[in-house]
């Protein structure tokens, strides 16, 4: 159905394989090209660079693809961004493309940066934007990639995409602005989504990928509670939606009516519910790891 283009590469390659594992989506390689047994929405397709990704979309070379919304943006490729996924190369956090100097240096923020400087950048696209944003006159040239390891040796300035900036913390760098914040995107070629078979297999797609995310950090809680401590485990359960309540058969021991409540808690919470759910009176406290989170269909 669906052809793709995934990030090859350092950046995002593994993190992505892992987010299809989970979702149960088998990727078979042959050097650079895949294709997916067993998942109906998903045909064939290449590892590219992720630089790459947003303007072969665009052209129609691949329906989908995953990669930076900083490459998006930065190439102007007109594409439809579907989705937006928690990871990025080490975290599952979004990035930033910034703006930084020597922390020797004297400026403290764009608006002490001489007119005229010179700006070493990685996105010399959205540099020259945010300079003009700004109304500040500044040479950019283009930087290949570890624009960090030039600034100050040999430029005053630089623009860099940082994740947990550390990079730039070992380089004794500082950071004066945020140019951008980006994401890990699930992007899709427009023409392709005027297509209603293709438009819906993107969608199933975006749900799955997005339930694994929703899943994460997450267990599925259930137990057996009487009648009359119903309200209060209630209100002691973080629950993702309203629990779910399964009136049961009277106790045998005691005649007295029961329900079952189950509903979705953070994991980190597990240990601590736990004794306080046992005390007002729930019995049978089963745990389980949930693999997807799925809300409900939207279009």
């Amino acid at each position: 159905m669906l052809t793709v283009a995934l990030p090859r590469g350092k950046s995002l390659e593994q993190r992505t394989l892992e987010l299809l594992s989970q979702a149960r989506i088998t990727v078979r390689r042959e050097c650079d090209s895949i294709d997916f047994p067993g998942t109906a929405e998903l045909s064939e397709g290449s590892f590219i660079k992720p630089k790459r990704i947003p303007l072969l979309v665009a052209e129609g070379d691949f329906d989908i693809g995953i990669t930076g919304e900083d490459v998006i943006l930065e190439s102007g490729a007109h594409v439809e961004v579907c989705a937006r996924l928690n990871y990025s190369r080490s975290t599952d956090e979004h990035t930033r493309g910034v703006l930084f100097t020597s922390d020797k240096e004297d400026v403290r923020s764009v608006r002490d940066i001489p007119r005229g400087s010179v700006v070493f950048s990685e996105y010399p696209n959205l540099t020259r934007q945010f300079f003009l944003r700004h109304d500040l006159p500044v040479e950019v040239v283009f930087s290949p990639g570890s624009a960090e390891a030039e600034v100050p040796r040999k430029y005053r300035f630089g623009v860099a995409l940082s994740e947990t900036g550390r990079s730039l913390r070992e380089n004794s760098l500082r950071v004066l602005d945020v140019i951008f914040e980006s994401r890990t995107v699930l992007l899709a070629n427009p023409q392709c989504l005027r297509n209603p078979a293709k438009r819906e297999a993107v969608k199933v797609l975006q749900l799955i990928l997005q339930g694994v995310e929703e899943a994460r950090g997450k267990a599925f809680l259930s137990m057996n509670v009487p009648k009359g401590a119903i309200a209060a485990v209630l209100d002691h359960l973080p629950a993702l939606a309203s629990p779910t309540i399964a009136p049961l058969a009277p106790s045998q021991a005691s005649g007295e009516a029961q329900s079952s409540i189950s509903s979705v808690v953070p994991v980190t919470e597990i240990n601590v519910l736990i004794p306080k759910l046992l005390k007002m009176g729930a019995k049978g406290i089963i745990t389980m790891p949930i693999s997807s989170v799925i809300q409900s269909w939207q279009d």
